[in-house]
């Protein structure tokens, strides 16, 4: 994920970012896809472990979210690297961080909040391939070895990193350790911070 600020919002990076925050508890806006969404869990992470009082507004979608982060409405947004990528690119927000542990290939010079100083943050999103309990092994072992093929094309693997995903390498039982993780994090922060789906 990344976060990015408006054309209007008078800053150029993090620091700055946490210093208007700072100045202005609770009335910094940031945008979401919505209420429990990626982005509003990665919110609600940075805000506690940067230490900041933010104004989450939480709309039905990324689309509705950037358009009006475009156009100043909202002062700042947390979104998928692959939504907003473009509009980075053509100038239209800025990216002030990135949110997973290391930087983006697609976002080089742009840093993570790890290496701004909230230590430990990481807020990533992943997609991947899964089958009910009860599918035979035979037939997850040819999904996999599908997958595994398609995703050994340069070409696939280009397109992928085009629109700002990176491909994580896992066999089924790492990939299955990383969901398990991923899920107990967010379980945690979701209960600990009361956040409720509408």
């Amino acid at each position: 994920m990344v976060l990015t600020v408006a054309p209007k919002t008078p800053v150029n990076s993090f620091a700055e970012f946490v210093a208007r925050a700072r100045a202005r508890p609770g009335q910094v806006t940031i945008a979401s896809a919505g209420n429990g969404s990626s982005n509003h869990l990665a919110i609600e992470l940075l805000m506690r472990q940067a230490n900041l009082q933010l104004l989450h507004v939480p709309y039905k979608g990324s689309g509705p979210a950037l358009t009006d982060l475009i156009g100043s409405q909202v002062e700042a947004m947390m979104d998928q690297l692959t939504a907003s990528m473009a509009h980075i690119r053509e100038g239209r927000i800025r990216a002030i961080a990135i949110t997973s542990r290391k930087r983006s290939p697609d976002l080089p010079d742009v840093p993570t909040l790890d290496e701004l100083g909230v230590k430990g943050y990481e807020a990533s999103t992943f997609t991947g391939l899964f089958a009910p309990a009860a599918t035979p092994m035979a037939v997850v072992e040819t999904l996999a070895s599908a997958l595994r093929k398609a995703m050994a094309n340069q070409t696939v693997r280009g397109r992928f990193r085009t629109m700002g995903v990176e491909v994580m390498d896992m066999s089924r039982a790492e990939f299955a350790a990383y969901v398990r993780a991923d899920y107990d994090k967010w379980l945690k922060l979701a209960r600990e911070a009361n956040i409720v789906l509408e």
